[in-house]
């Protein structure tokens, strides 16, 4: 079942899309999984990735929700004054609510992209939040200026190549070009859980958020998911391999061979959620009785 929902955070409106499994009770040994889509878009994801996912992991039993933050989608607010801090806060008045609702005994949280960033700084905060399934997360508390650079590298290669196709000609003469997502593009930038870059890039870091100490003490599972063809995964998964060793943090990687930061082909779509659903399943069982976060 699929009904629309909603709750409201400092005076606005957040909409939201819950799926519960057919003859679902809850109780202390239930599972739902909340997912958090990235810095510009909504929470259907990327080609409806979230909610073929959502759909796939109610029908395996897992009431999932859907929502929009503040200043995204259907939601109220200022999408200026939106930032992590904020879509931090909105995750955590949705874990309680969809807690409460659905009367469960833990959540997971599933982030895609900056998605990814607000679940590590909102985890700790839910006792409820027992596990986390992170989809092309930028690094978080870490300069990002050779991520940065690599991933303009690669789409630099990409227009360079389109110069040579009529299509991308006719477009330019007709207008049809969408410079504003070319010039984005080709900044290389993505998230902003991270520290000032090095290069003299300007940005809007939530560095008063301790990424890494949220991070390292959270005692959930981790999954961490990646494209073998997003140019930032191999800096990307160095960074949470060494972080996780360190903290002797309880994390998995999976690579979806060819696929690109937003897994754009049905192929690499099927392959993340088939994977992820696999490990919830896995996981579920003992999700529940993880103990509660502790800081270090």
């Amino acid at each position: 079942m699929e009904k629309p929902h909603s709750f409201h955070n400092d005076g606005a409106a957040l909409y939201a899309m819950l799926h519960v499994p057919d003859g679902f009770r809850g109780g202390p040994g239930s599972v739902g999984v909340i997912f958090l889509h990235g810095w510009s878009g909504n929470r259907r994801g990327p080609h409806d990735l979230l909610v073929a996912a959502a759909r796939r992991y109610c029908d395996a039993g897992f009431p999932c929700y859907r929502f929009d933050f503040r200043g995204r989608g259907d939601s109220d607010g200022d999408a200026d004054a939106a930032n992590l801090a904020t879509m931090i806060a909105d995750t955590e008045l949705a874990v309680r609510r969809f807690a409460e609702d659905c009367n469960l005994g833990a959540v997971v949280l599933a982030g895609i992209c900056s998605g990814g960033e607000v679940a590590i700084g909102a985890a700790l905060q839910c006792s409820i939040v027992k596990g986390m399934m992170l989809w092309s997360v930028p690094m978080v508390g870490a300069d990002r200026s050779a991520a940065r650079r690599a991933k303009r590298l690669h789409n630099l290669g990409q227009y360079a190549g389109k110069l040579f196709r009529a299509g991308t000609w006719r477009k330019a003469f007709s207008g049809g070009l969408n410079l504003p997502m070319i010039k984005q593009a080709l900044s290389g930038k993505g998230g902003a859980g991270e520290t000032p870059a090095e290069d003299g890039e300007t940005a809007r870091p939530d560095i008063t958020i301790p990424w890494r100490e949220r991070y390292l003490s959270f005692r959930g599972p981790i999954q961490f998911v990646y494209g073998t063809g997003d140019p930032t995964t191999n800096t990307a998964v160095d960074y949470y391999r060494k972080l996780s060793a360190r903290g002797r943090v309880a994390a998995d990687f999976y690579l979806v061979e060819g696929a690109n930061h937003s897994f754009y082909s049905l192929p690499w779509k099927a392959e993340l959620i088939d994977v992820t659903l696999g490990w919830l399943q896995e996981q579920a069982r003992e999700l529940h009785m993880v103990p509660t976060a502790a800081r270090r």
